[in-house]
């Protein structure tokens, strides 16, 4: 989706298996700098879009999403938007543990009851200014946000940071069998240890396979 600004809607995509989505980074921005709803009815709109779309994806079985569309995902949730139930089985995430994509991350979790498999990819492609918009236009909806970071992504992985996360995951699932973390590319050999001895923990509290990378 590169440009958000337009209006436009999928067609019958009723019989679709897999898809894999993401905007623009620039557009979670646009977004969160509209003006109030009853000053620029064209808010409501895309409200009305974003709903429309995610109706379009209830079929979908496996499913990608990047870090832009998942902080539209959580701006989304914030201002009211209704979210569907899903039939995702396997969930892949291409982003990084930013407070900006929290919101999103959990009610797509919370809204995929039959979901099995869980695919996290830690990227490096995430914009400062878009951050600072999104995470001024949401307040913390949970005292627990406040875990993960609003201002920058890390390049080293802090073992309490990546818990928080793991545990984020697990507490919105129901079915999940398999939770995939690749974060081999920004653990360092002491950090790696104790970031593996968590998720042995959290693997057997939660009887769930979690596979690190």
């Amino acid at each position: 989706m590169i440009d958000f600004t337009q209006k436009y809607s999928l067609v019958d995509v009723s019989s679709l298996i897999e898809a894999n989505i993401d905007t623009i980074y620039f557009l979670p921005r646009f977004w969160c700098t509209q003006d109030d709803p009853s000053k620029d009815p064209s808010k409501h709109d895309y409200h009305v879009m974003m709903q429309t779309m995610l109706e379009k994806l209830q079929n979908v079985e496996n499913l990608t999403v990047g870090l832009s569309f998942l902080q539209m995902l959580s701006i989304a949730e914030y201002s009211g938007v209704h979210f569907p139930t899903f039939k995702v089985k396997t969930l892949t995430l291409k982003t990084t543990i930013l407070r900006s994509a929290v919101l999103g991350i959990a009610k797509l979790l919370q809204n995929s009851p039959e979901l099995k498999k869980i695919v996290f990819y830690k990227t490096e492609d995430w914009n400062c200014s878009v951050e600072k918009y999104v995470n001024r236009y949401m307040e913390p909806q949970d005292p627990q946000d406040l875990i993960f970071p609003a201002k920058s992504a890390f390049k080293v992985a802090k073992p309490d940071l990546v818990a928080s996360f793991m545990e984020l995951l697990l507490r919105n699932t129901r079915k999940l069998e398999t939770l995939v973390l690749q974060l081999r590319s920004c653990l360092n050999t002491s950090n790696y240890d104790e970031v593996s001895q968590i998720a042995l923990t959290l693997s057997h509290k939660n009887k769930v396979s979690i596979v690190l990378k």
